[in-house]
């Protein structure tokens, strides 16, 4: 399976008026139109299906003490001035209940992206450039949601930096054909608590029916060590940063899934089965993930489920 992966350089723009259209309908909602060669929007174009998440550390938990005004109003009420972050050794030893602080700048990455999709008219008649919204998955695994075909896809992402309002022109997202679905997968290119304020890498991974047939299983290993994959009696040693393909057995039986990694002492990663029966087109995402704490990291698996072609819906399992 081969990726395309590209880096971009941060560039901040303004839209000046925009009206935000979310979009609603995931492609597990409409298969049979995927697989066909794609429903139509409400203005008669051919639609695609893309999906976003990014991968990486989650945000570092810091505590502060309450301030004089929260221990008076315990209840609840705006705090006057900020408290610094406790150190571990303060949080062990300090009366009362610590406070949870919100994660920094860029600490998490944006909840959605968006793009520009033709102009719409406001209320008052004026006409704006209608935004549409892409949710991103973070760690997880996003919904596959319609966006227009045949078209470049310059997605845009929320300022984070000092509070200031605009928007961040991330990266393009090549024409996609009628009915291909498309998964999208962001990783920082920075390091430290302020990694998400830049452009990420991304890697853009085919996942239409042609690209990515039934009975098939992807992994992909967003980690630093080596990590050996079991699909049935397919094992495979997946390195760092790399791929592996497998073809499940089409047959009635449980077909065993196991993932461990040299020098990881928390056991297996993976330690479960699927039908083979079940046509399934999956992906496993290898990562790691920060402790609670930030000293330490485990290894965690991201499973995303590709909606069965237009064949599978015929088939009696």
């Amino acid at each position: 399976m081969n990726f395309q992966i590209k880096s971009c350089k941060s560039v901040i723009t303004g839209l000046a008026v925009l009206l935000l259209v979310p979009a609603q309908v995931s492609l597990a909602q409409q298969p049979e139109a995927a697989a066909k060669g794609g429903a139509l929007d409400a203005e008669g174009r051919p639609q695609a299906y893309l999906s976003l998440i990014a991968i990486g550390p989650e945000a570092k938990r810091r505590y502060r003490a309450m301030t004089s005004e929260e221990r008076e109003n315990i209840a609840g009420g705006a705090s006057k001035g900020e408290a610094a972050e406790l150190s571990a050794e303060e949080l062990k030893s300090m009366k009362g209940l610590p406070v949870l602080m919100p994660p920094k700048e860029g600490e998490l990455p944006p909840s959605s992206l968006m793009f520009a999709d033709g102009k719409t008219t406001t209320a008052d008649g004026k006409s704006v450039d209608k935004i549409v919204q892409l949710s991103v998955g973070f760690n997880a695994g996003g919904a596959f949601v319609p966006v227009p075909a045949g078209k470049p896809l310059p997605l845009k992402a929320p300022v984070q930096k000092g509070g200031r309002e605009g928007y961040d022109d991330w990266f393009t997202v090549a024409p996609m054909q009628p009915g291909a679905t498309k998964l999208l997968l962001m990783y920082p290119s920075n390091k430290g608590d302020h990694r998400w304020n830049y452009k990420p890498h991304y890697r853009e991974l085919k996942a239409d029916p042609a690209s990515f047939p039934e009975n098939q299983v992807l992994a992909l290993n967003f980690t630093r060590r080596p990590v050996q994959f079991m699909i049935g009696a397919d094992t495979q040693i997946i390195k760092p940063g790399g791929s592996q393909k497998y073809t499940v057995e089409n047959a009635r039986k449980l077909i065993r899934c196991v993932a461990a990694a040299k020098g990881y002492g928390k056991g297996y990663i993976i330690n479960s089965g699927f039908r083979g029966d079940q046509l399934i087109r999956k992906i496993y995402i290898f990562h790691e993930s920060l402790s609670a704490d930030g000293k330490s990291s485990e290894i965690k698996t991201i499973q995303v489920n590709l909606p069965h072609t237009d064949s599978s819906l015929t088939k009696t399992p």
